[in-house]
């Protein structure tokens, strides 16, 4: 059997709370100091840079506490116009967009046509697959070329399928420039992938969540293009789990009525890093100060994903030390080592690793100089509580703030490293699954999220508030992007034509289910204590999950987002007119 469909997502806007801005000051001896909510500092720099013709000691870029981003912030948008206008004019510059500039004038996500075809068997077995894409750009190349080719990555690492082929093709169009979006790709894919799951298991009359299982990945799998293992990868864990949280079995398709009732599921993955694609590096500095506190330096951005509270987490675990004891100085140019960026889900992946080395290297300098103190071996001490323990006998011990006043005043020494962590781990994506039950009124069109679950392979929570939080945003968000988040293109002209908050409509709080977030955490080895990433891959299943129940209740299938209230009316209608 063959199944073919056709799906299409369109631009979307990110909808940080806080619009894009950017202050630029030039100084007497001409350094431009540009203080920008960016997700990355220093290729922000190097931008200014060739844009200004200045040296890179000219030019300092600051991260201050960013209001949201969501790929809106990545890439280089206000920055060289404020540096310019302040190199001129030799004052400060501000510049501040509205809401509707931050929708025309920035980024958007990149639309999607995917026209995808199946060969399955009868009893539901998937011998071949093969998915082609046209994504929109914009009028510019920006990330055109990086879009379909992190979808390629992703497209053959979910299900075991013999045949796959995959085609992406980037299509200039007279739209606003598209970029990074929460997903950067995979949540295209997966809608186009997991929508089609769905039609082909309710063709066979399977099961959505067994035909799932019969063909996802499992850990020790190897991604069939390069031979490299998935890892522990444990999305069958997540489809398991969730199903019994969800009680998947127990739930009831309503289709008569009002108001009718179904329930929908969707696989996902994502990606911890931008290896092999391009080099993966960040760097720390950490200090103790004299009191035993300590200071981390580090240039990766926290982008509201709570990531430099993980750093303290794993700096104070190495160290012993209480998180609230370290302080953060991040993203500044001037006093924070090198990192690539705050993108591809690598904050804890790499940044993390890199804390946790930094912190090592640190607690080696502790022990040579409590070895010192105390005439004992080095290696045999152990950080716990502000202190260093003599492992051989604990009442021995010395405080950290001791060990670092010594090395002052006896080894003149300060207690200070700085550490580059690589990444070189090609391929343990991020899975997930996630279960959606919705109601569907027939007289409004209205769609109402009743109970959700999402379920994540997310190897280890370093901070599971934090994870749980960023599960909840992205629940949010995905609810969005299913029921009405859509901007709208003239034809002619290429323009926005909903612009704002009144046109383009949000999921407020009382809208929300009550999401059950539920963490498989079998751990990863190349993360730091087993952790993946979480930011991203949460908002990647949710679109196509809800599509999906509401597709089951009202017995038709969606292939495309978001699916409006104009939508629901126009099928009911449809259907009442045919009699059904």
């Amino acid at each position: 059997l063959v199944f073919s469909d056709r799906v299409i997502v369109p631009i979307a806007h990110h909808a940080a709370m806080e619009p894009h801005a950017c202050v630029a000051v030039c100084d007497l001896k001409n350094k431009i100091s540009v203080y920008t909510p960016i997700q990355n500092i220093y290729p922000c720099r190097v931008v200014l840079s060739k844009v200004l013709n200045l040296p890179m000691n000219k030019i300092r870029v600051v991260k201050p506490p960013m209001g949201g981003s969501f790929g809106g912030k990545q890439e280089v948008c206000l920055e060289p116009v404020a540096a310019l206008l302040a190199l001129k004019t030799k004052r400060p510059v501000k510049l501040v967009l509205n809401r509707r500039e931050t929708m025309v004038s920035t980024r958007t996500r990149h639309a999607v046509i995917a026209n995808i075809k199946s060969a399955v068997t009868s009893r539901g077995e998937i011998l071949a697959q093969d998915l082609e894409i046209l994504t929109t750009p914009g009028a510019y190349a920006s990330s055109a070329m990086a879009i379909p080719y992190a979808m390629c990555h992703k497209f053959f690492r979910l299900y075991r399928i013999p045949n796959l082929r995959f085609k992406g093709v980037p299509v200039y169009t007279n739209t606003p420039i598209a970029g990074a979006m929460r997903g950067y790709g995979s949540t295209q894919l997966i809608f186009a992938l997991e929508t089609h799951f769905n039609r082909i298991a309710k063709e066979l009359h399977l099961d959505p969540v067994e035909f799932r299982l019969k063909h996802v990945v499992r850990p020790g799998d190897k991604d069939p293009r390069t031979c490299i293992s998935l890892g522990n990868c444990r999305v069958a864990d997540c489809l398991e789990k969730g199903r019994d949280l969800f009680q998947w079995h127990n739930r009831q398709t309503i289709r008569s009525g009002r108001f009718r009732k179904g329930h929908g599921v969707a696989c996902c993955l994502h990606g911890n890093g931008i290896y092999p694609t391009h080099y993966d590096m960040t760097t720390m500095t950490l200090k103790l100060n004299e009191d035993g506190t300590a200071s981390l330096l580090t240039g990766t951005a926290d982008l509201g994903t709570s990531c430099t509270t993980a750093f303290t987490q794993i700096i104070g675990e190495v160290l012993g030390i209480e998180p609230n004891n370290i302080e953060v100085l991040e993203a500044d140019t001037d006093f924070t080592p090198y990192d690539i960026g705050c993108f591809t889900s690598r904050s804890i992946w790499v940044a993390g690793n890199a804390a946790k080395k930094v912190a090592e290297a640190v607690l080696e300098q502790l022990q040579q100089e409590a070895g010192k103190m105390l005439n004992l071996p080095a290696e045999r001490f152990k950080a716990k509580d502000n202190y260093l323990y003599y492992l051989d006998n604990c009442s021995i011990q010395v405080s950290l703030e001791d060990i670092v006043n010594y090395a002052m005043q006896k080894s003149y020494r300060d207690i200070i490293a700085t550490e580059t962590y690589r990444s070189m781990a090609a391929s343990c994506p991020p899975y997930g699954a996630h279960f959606a039950e919705v109601e569907v009124d027939t007289f409004t069109g209205k769609v109402r999220v009743l109970e959700y679950v999402a379920a994540h392979d997310i190897g280890k929570a370093i901070n599971p508030l934090a994870v749980e939080g960023q599960i909840e945003g992205a629940v949010q968000m995905g609810i969005g992007l299913a029921t009405m988040e859509k901007l709208e293109i003239d034809k002619k002209s290429g323009k926005i034509t909903n612009a704002n908050f009144k046109k383009y409509p949000l999921i407020k709080a009382k809208d929300m289910p009550k999401p059950k977030i539920l963490l498989v955490e079998e751990g990863e080895e190349p993360g730091p204590y087993g952790a993946k990433s979480i930011g991203e891959v949460a908002v990647v299943p949710a679109p196509a999950a809800i599509i999906n129940a509401i597709s089951d209740a009202l017995g038709v299938n969606f292939f495309h987002m978001p699916v409006t209230v104009k939508d629901v009316i126009e099928v009911c209608t449809n259907a009442n007119n045919a009699g059904g």
